[in-house]
């Protein structure tokens, strides 16, 4: 919002608005809210488009308790390989660019697979999930698109 004219006089009116926006609360959504009705998987994944934890209900439970605001510390997931763990990682990761922005480490065994992963992974879903590329300028050479980095307002993802 423009606060001031081309002559940088001040608008109070635009001011006062913003003002009370910033006062404003969020709407409250949790992770698994959010899941499914902003966070897509791209086009060469098993099942692209919107994301249905109806397909996964084991899914909703963490997601909800990774929500901001819930009491939970500590959450444990134990399951067999290829079930969707990554893509589980991924919603809340991705989630918290909207809900509450902050900085957000994903942690791999090697810095080639932190590579692999944000080439592979995390940037195909944020190019597919219109919300969220609207936040990273996915374009090749903007600074805040980098294969390690993606930078929004409000933070950042880093892998490592």
């Amino acid at each position: 919002m423009i606060m001031s004219n081309l002559k940088g006089e001040f608008n109070k009116t635009s001011f006062l608005e913003s003002f009370k926006n910033g006062l404003r609360p969020d709407d409250h959504i949790t992770v698994s809210q959010f899941t499914e009705k902003y966070s897509y998987l791209p086009e060469n994944s098993a099942m692209p488009g919107l994301i249905n934890l109806d397909i996964t209900p084991y899914f909703r439970k963490p997601l909800d308790d990774l929500t901001p605001g819930n009491k939970i510390k500590k959450i444990a997931i134990i399951g067999c390989v290829q079930i969707g763990k990554s893509n589980l990682g991924l919603c809340f990761g991705l989630s918290m660019m909207k809900i509450s922005p902050g900085n957000t480490m994903f942690v791999l065994p090697r810095i080639g697979d932190a590579e692999d992963f944000s080439t592979e992974r995390l940037t195909p879903m944020i190019k597919a999930s219109p919300i969220l590329k609207d936040l990273i300028k996915m374009t090749g050479k903007s600074p805040d698109n980098k294969v390690a980095k993606k930078t929004y307002k409000g933070g950042f993802i880093f892998l490592a």
